[in-house]
């Protein structure tokens, strides 16, 4: 299965930041859930492109429903939180007032926010 090349690729192309919502739909087919959680460069660069600045609110949006996609399974906490998740988070809500993103974004903390790993985070 060539699917692991095409995640490599994909890893360059979403620092161009169009392909996170194809992402956030792979994330919810359960075959590829686990492939791509188990690409640790595409989730750095997810985590990376949160701390991004003149991202746009699409974009950002895309990208926070990426990384709620892989918070979703409870064996990604310790990934996302080692691969510094937190700040980049915790950063848009103080500093982005773009209509939705703060919302999103503290979707996502509270779902880090309950599991063992993020305890130190906090």
């Amino acid at each position: 299965m060539c699917t692991l090349g095409i995640l490599n690729a994909f890893v360059v192309t979403l620092r161009l930041l169009s392909p996170t919502a194809i992402l956030h739909s792979l994330l919810s087919i359960k075959v590829y859930r686990s492939i791509i959680e188990s690409n640790k460069p595409l989730i750095t660069t997810l985590v990376d492109l949160l701390g991004a600045s003149d991202v746009s609110t699409r974009s950002i949006k895309d990208i926070l429903k990426a990384h709620f996609g892989l918070i979703v399974y409870p064996l990604n906490y310790t990934a996302l939180v080692e691969l510094g998740i937190m700040l980049p988070l915790f950063t848009l809500v103080v500093k982005d007032k773009r209509k939705g993103v703060v919302e999103d974004t503290t979707t996502t903390i509270t779902h880090v926010a309950g599991c063992d790993e993020s305890v130190e985070v906090f």
